[in-house]
């Protein structure tokens, strides 16, 4: 995937969220890019806006899930995946 299609993304869904601050599905987009660059711990933040927000919106558990695997936090990571 090329970091500029991310890049833009990430403008789109940040200015969704900044129209309408509770659109978790916005929140998990966010995140999404941000585990896909590697930034775990702004994903992590985001992934848990997502839940604050949409507390059985079951992918943002599996996006904590990975940032926990990244950091092979393995434990941490099947307590996520089982919330799926």
């Amino acid at each position: 995937r090329d970091m500029g299609d991310d890049t833009q993304a990430l403008h789109y869904y940040e200015r969704t969220t900044e129209a309408d601050p509770q659109y978790y599905r916005a929140y998990h987009q966010i995140g999404l890019i941000h585990l896909r660059q590697g930034r775990m711990d702004i994903a992590e933040r985001i992934f848990h806006k997502t839940v604050e927000l949409k507390p059985d919106y079951y992918p943002a558990y599996c996006g904590l899930g990975k940032c926990e695997l990244a950091r092979a936090s393995y434990t941490e990571a099947i307590e996520y995946f089982d919330k799926v």
